[in-house]
């Protein structure tokens, strides 16, 4: 069923639970998802405008506003397209500047949920910064407008349409299919196994350098490290040699990590997954994702390769059961959130792969580590870096595969933690993925996070070299503080 003009269109619970955020902060760009790319050649800017202007007239989320009616967020469906922004800027560090700055503006949802800006540097110098506020988009979402903006581009330089298909669904179509589970007699037994995968769980602090803040600022930083190639590799071996796929290796070791960090030994790490189940939304712009809490249990001789099995057995029933959207367990617990806290799990993990049959995507994917490019419209494309999303929780790590490599990225909550501390713990945590992937039978608590050069430096300074960390929120920072709530040194 098509989408209906001048009309008011529910949200999906999903959605729901991020207009909750943004009422808790609406100045806030937490949530803006963002695409980069770097242009070199000539930009025909009117042409680029109508083609951004056929896209929203392809693609309904692109011509709508969020707003309440009755006490509840609706979609609006009637509003016109969105214009291309353009810009200037002086340099190339001005370029990236700006580019930044595209992102980190919050949007007036009412008014539209997507921006596309185009910005002149230097010479033949150009960025094209497509944003939209997590409400409307995901990555796959930004990969089909990306895609789909340089098809009509191309035709209209060439005086042609772009030849495309109508898309098999809409956004409406998701939330009445979602609706329809919720009302469905499966609802019970769907609701159970989430609850009992959550019911229980540790809420997990990790050390921090500063208190935490009464409230969510919903603001940080990112620190993101590429896998060298022979560890990429060793962890694919590795992972084919468990059984399991390498997302849930690298959650394992996520795991692994935490639980040496935080002494934590049963906790939950939330998981993002599609809810695009069969091509019918394949070409859908929307948001389509169902983070879903993943349950480690790590006792003191747990092996690596007994928690990847169990995070394999965890992922295999949260597909099985993904149908229910986990937001509404956040949301019946909303007399009891806490604001300090996100309601299910304060961590995140996810995997991104680039999709060999998007280019433009992959290349936005790829980052700047890549020396990919592509070449569209008589324009040499490139990847351009832009943070985005931090402080949603207190850390986020995103596993990246794109342009064979493997990139580490982690987001954190600014409010609680220094970079170099985000930063020591990555390097923690990829250590001790090579360490497992070499000895899957090594016991959790036992598999080295320093490497030899940290280390070294350690015993240079006059320590002991021992593979520990300072206790339950008790790390030092930048600054010297120090702040323990008593649960004293993990076990290492």
């Amino acid at each position: 069923m098509g989408e209906q003009v001048n009309s008011e269109a529910p949200l999906s619970v999903g959605q729901e639970a991020l207009w909750f955020l943004r009422e808790l902060a609406p100045e806030n760009a937490a949530y803006n998802l963002a695409f980069g790319l770097r242009l070199r050649g000539r930009v025909d800017e009117d042409a680029l405008a109508r083609s951004w202007a056929a896209v929203a007239a392809r693609h309904g989320m692109l011509r709508s506003g969020f707003t309440e009616a009755a006490g509840r967020p609706v979609r609006r469906t009637d509003l016109g397209p969105p214009g291309l922004e353009t810009g200037t800027a002086i340099g190339r560090d001005g370029l990236r500047a700006a580019a930044r700055q595209a992102v980190a503006e919050p949007f007036d949802l009412a008014g539209g949920a997507f921006r596309l800006r185009l910005l002149r540097g230097p010479g033949d110098i150009s960025a094209l910064v497509l944003v939209a506020h997590h409400i409307a988009s995901d990555a796959r979402a930004h990969g089909i407008v990306l895609r789909d903006l340089f098809d009509a581009y191309e035709a209209g330089l060439a005086g042609r349409v772009p030849e495309w298909a109508a898309p098999a669904g809409d956004y409406a179509d998701h939330v009445r299919a979602e609706r329809a589970v919720l009302d469905s007699p499966r609802v019970a037994a769907l609701e159970r196994h989430w609850r009992a995968v959550a019911d229980g769980a540790e809420d997990v602090e990790l050390p921090a350098d500063r208190p935490r803040p009464p409230r969510r600022a919903f603001t940080g930083g990112t620190v993101e490290r590429v896998l060298p190639a022979a560890l990429a590799g060793r962890i694919r071996a590795a992972a084919r040699g468990l059984g399991v796929t390498p997302f849930t290796f690298l959650l394992a070791a996520f795991q692994a990590v935490v639980h040496r960090y935080s002494r934590s030994e049963d906790f939950l790490v939330g998981c993002p997954l599609t809810t695009r189940i069969g091509r019918a939304h394949r070409e859908t712009v929307g948001y389509f994702v169902n983070t879903v809490p993943v349950r480690a249990r790590i006792g003191r001789g747990t092996a690596f390769g007994e928690l990847a099995a169990a995070a394999q057995e965890q992922m295999t029933g949260a597909l099985a059961h993904a149908r229910y959207p986990v937001g509404r367990l956040a949301g019946d617990r909303a007399g009891h959130r806490d604001p300090a806290r996100s309601p299910l799990f304060q961590l995140t993990f996810t995997m991104v792969a680039a999709d060999p049959e998007e280019p433009l995507s992959a290349l936005a994917l790829a980052g700047e580590h890549s020396t990919a490019e592509v070449r569209r419209a008589g324009l040499q494309l490139g990847p351009l870096d832009l943070p985005q999303q931090e402080g949603q929780f207190d850390l986020a790590l995103e596993i990246v595969d794109a342009d064979g490599l493997l990139k580490a990225v982690a987001r954190y909550d600014g409010a609680l933690f220094e970079p170099g501390s985000v930063d020591r713990l990555l390097g923690h945590y990829l250590t001790l993925a090579g360490a497992v992937a070499d000895d899957p039978g090594l016991a959790v608590r036992r598999a080295p996070l320093m490497d030899a050069a940290e280390r070294a430096g350690t015993l240079a300074l006059g320590g002991t070299g021992r593979q520990g960390v300072t206790g339950r929120q008790g790390v030092t920072g930048r600054h010297g503080a120090h702040h323990s709530t008593g649960r004293g040194r993990p076990e290492v």
